[in-house]
């Protein structure tokens, strides 16, 4: 009877600590949800069978041209089986259409009210400390906040305290295979933990620690807090030390930030994401530990290869048929419907909002667009008064037909005879 009363015991004492560590609560939350999304993808695969429909497949052939070795294009109906395939085996360059693997792996492992932390500690050696999770949101204003943190808990045992700011190498800033002229632009900013304004402003800021560093000096200066500001890498951030949080900056919740990866393409968003999910900030086991989720819900490994979460690496690779394949797993997801209004919307909202012309306002696509040079890629979902269809079409090509998307969604969306 002891030997009961003791294990009932422990077993309040355990929940108690969970109650009062809104921490612990949070991370067996995610751990539970994490469980259960695994098991979702294990039962849940999308079994595409071929049920080619032939008067559409023959339209799109003719549009396309016999020689069609430059484009891809696979559709699917609503209940997921292939109606038109057309180089759907071989791989393409998908630009931006790599943003669906990577916002489809956050959202099916972290659940759409997951949220990125800014957070600012008190040491009990006597300094603050600064972590982040690359808040694109995160602001000057936003130092401030940190700093008056600072203001109001100041150290009474220590003479002169010191602030640390946690941050990954340089060398995990950027994809290996991102180009050294897209680094410059505003789309190839580096992906830091702590971020202002997405590291851009009219061109990737090069060195976004310095900056943050700078602006906090100033700002901590303004306030008569007069603190050695230190730099140190993430992984040396002791968790055993004992330490206080004193305040955590949560970011939009995630499914806010799916928007503006998906409908505006934002490219650091879309890399934060993938980091996050994979609990790296190496870029190789992030994108590997993409491809292992990728081929859990049942995409064969020859169908992708992926370089990076957002699609600016010419190096990233995928089918057709794997890329429906994963709108046809997301389509059916408990978490589908903030999946698919993530995206753009034709000639509604997002980078689809001046492409693209749809006709009858009955019909919608939501979709993500892709652009790089010699490639032009679309994937998403087609809604007409008679049915849903998955698409997903990308064209490689040093000559490019910009209007070919608009016939494909126009044959598609007119053809009756595809059930």
């Amino acid at each position: 009877m002891k030997i009961k009363n003791f294990v009932y015991y422990i077993i309040l004492v355990i929940i108690l600590i969970f109650i009062v560590n809104k921490n612990n609560i949070r991370y067996l939350f995610l751990l539970l949800n994490s469980r259960y999304t695994d098991l979702y993808s294990f039962f849940n695969k999308p079994n595409s069978r071929i049920n080619i429909c032939f008067s559409l497949q023959d339209k799109l052939t003719n549009l396309v041209g016999k020689n069609n070795e430059n484009i891809a294009i696979t559709i699917l109906d609503s209940n997921h089986n292939i109606i038109s395939d057309i180089n759907g085996n071989k791989l393409f360059i998908p630009a931006s259409n790599q943003k669906l693997y990577s916002s489809a792996y956050a959202l099916h492992k972290k659940g759409p009210f997951y949220r990125l932390e800014t957070n600012i500690y008190k040491n009990s050696r006597g300094y603050y400390e600064i972590t982040g999770s690359g808040d694109p949101d995160i602001s000057i204003n936003h130092i401030r906040i940190l700093a008056n943190q600072i203001k109001t808990n100041p150290y009474l045992t220590y003479p002169r305290s010191s602030l640390i700011l946690y941050e990954e190498p340089q060398d995990l800033w950027w994809p290996e295979t991102w180009s050294i002229p897209d680094r410059k632009e505003d789309y190839g900013a580096p992906i830091t933990r702590l971020a202002l304004n997405g590291n851009a402003e009219d061109l990737a800021v090069q060195n976004p620690l310095f900056r943050f560093k700078s602006f906090s000096s100033s700002i901590l200066l303004n306030n008569n807090i007069t603190i050695d500001i230190l730099t140190k890498s993430q992984q040396s951030f002791n968790q055993g030390l004992n330490r206080k949080l004193l305040l955590s900056l949560p970011s939009a919740p995630l499914y806010m930030l799916m928007n503006l990866a998906n409908s505006e393409s934002h490219n650091f968003s879309s890399e934060i994401l993938l980091r996050n999910t994979s609990n790296s900030w190496n870029n190789k086991i992030a994108t590997q530990k993409l491809s292992k989720w990728v081929e859990s819900i049942g995409v064969e490994k020859e169908q992708f290869k992926f370089a990076d979460g957002s699609g600016l690496s010419r190096d990233n690779r995928t089918t057709t048929k794997a890329l429906s394949h994963v709108l046809a797993f997301m389509d059916k997801h408990r978490y589908s419907n903030y999946y698919i209004s993530s995206m753009s919307l034709i000639g509604k909202r997002g980078t689809l909002r001046n492409q693209y012309a749809m006709h009858g306002s009955s019909i919608r696509f939501h979709g993500k667009s892709g652009t790089l040079s010699d490639v032009r890629s679309l994937s998403g979902y087609l809604y007409t008064p008679s049915r849903k269809s998955i698409v997903s079409i990308i064209q490689n090509n040093k000559v490019l037909d910009e209007t070919i998307f608009s016939n494909i969604l126009s044959v598609l969306s007119s053809e009756y005879n595809c059930s």
